[in-house]
């Protein structure tokens, strides 16, 4: 099968990553996005973020800050957050719950100091939007 797909132009990878909980990922967040029950799914994203170096503590501070300011307007949550200890150790991975979906499109800066400091320490990010599985519990 794998080479059927591959002389179709389709190749498959795999990525494994080891990762820890950061410190604004808390357990409460992620209990409240559990508990949320909405009569229709939810959808999600993830942001992966690429570090400077010495980024990694400032970016902790300002995602957390971030945040909090979504989560008082009311748009989006964030669900879990981890960094990667095994592998590319300078990378972020955030996952929100949008609660308003409103323009998805990419937008490199904006209005927001806070994000406009973030892309100082990490200046790559990447987003994927997913949603979740009938049998997900983040439904």
């Amino acid at each position: 099968k794998r080479q059927a797909l591959a002389d179709h132009g389709v190749t498959l990878a795999e990525t494994v990553k080891t990762a820890r909980a950061v410190p604004y990922g808390t357990s409460d967040r992620l209990d409240r996005a559990l508990s949320d029950r909405p009569e229709s799914p939810h959808q999600y994203m993830t942001a992966r973020l690429a570090l400077s170096p010495s980024g990694r503590r400032r970016s902790h501070e300002l995602i957390a800050k971030l945040a909090d300011e979504f989560d008082a307007r009311g748009r989006m949550r964030l669900v879990a957050a981890y960094e990667t200890v095994v592998g590319d150790r300078n990378e972020l991975t955030d996952l929100w719950v949008l609660d308003r979906l409103g323009d998805l499109g990419y937008r490199a800066g904006g209005p927001n100091p806070l994000v406009e400091e973030l892309r100082l320490v990490a200046p790559e990010e990447s987003l994927e939007y997913v949603n979740p599985l009938p049998w997900s519990p983040l439904r």
